[in-house]
């Protein structure tokens, strides 16, 4: 039976779309970019943000 369950599971989770994993930020929260720090909600895709190093943002 665990088998069965985790073989459904498994093929559940590989036909979705939905990522797995995200982070979530309260608006307000501050990010560092290369031109200075910017409330989350103005991020846009391709801005660079301090992770490890300066990384573009992608969807």
């Amino acid at each position: 039976m665990k088998k069965f369950i985790a073989l459904l599971l498994f093929f559940a989770l590989s036909f979705t779309s939905l990522p797995l994993a995200y982070a979530d930020f309260a608006n307000g929260t501050l990010v560092q970019t290369e031109v200075g720090f910017k409330p989350i909600e103005q991020i846009r895709v391709g801005d660079l943000v301090q992770a490890q190093g300066f990384q573009p943002i992608q969807l």
